[in-house]
């Protein structure tokens, strides 16, 4: 697990592995007491979890970007393109599908959905989640829910 900011100070000052209850839209179900223990009013990335997250300062615009690293099944960029110029914002959707297996996923905030779907990915039609998924080179998406839950199962085992 690669996570990335574009601040360098705030990679070097967050304690990355603990966050609060705002942090997740819903009750620390079963699967999430998986990753993570609650401690005190916080929770917290479980030691088996936390060795393989990597965090890094990185900037998803340039080009430069995470390259020569393996693609991808996910990438969470939530609400990533509403601040970006238009500029910018065309170099992101240049580079993001590069970083991404054929048929991956690419999570985006509400907003950003659009954008994407007028470019070589489908939405993800799950109620309540803004993702979308990338066509492969014969034009089409993999069923998405399948995949999803292979990758989840592989991911996590």
């Amino acid at each position: 697990i690669d996570a990335v900011d574009i601040s360098r100070a705030l990679i070097q000052s967050i304690d990355h592995y603990s966050y609060r209850s705002f942090s997740f839209r819903n009750e620390l179900g079963h699967a999430m007491k998986k990753y993570f223990s609650e401690v005190q009013e916080t929770f917290q990335i479980r030691p088996e979890v936390r060795c393989c997250v990597s965090f890094q300062q990185g900037n998803p615009i340039h080009l430069d970007f995470l390259t020569g690293r393996a693609a991808y099944d996910l990438l969470f960029c939530r609400n990533l393109m509403i601040y970006l110029t238009d500029i910018a914002r065309s170099n992101l959707m240049e580079h993001i599908p590069h970083l991404l297996k054929g048929d991956g996923f690419l999570f985006v905030g509400h907003a950003e959905v659009a954008p994407w779907t007028a470019t070589r990915f489908q939405a993800v039609p799950h109620p309540g989640s803004f993702a979308v998924q990338r066509i492969n080179d014969s034009g089409k998406a993999s069923g998405w829910r399948k995949r999803l839950e292979y990758v989840i199962k592989t991911r996590s085992a």
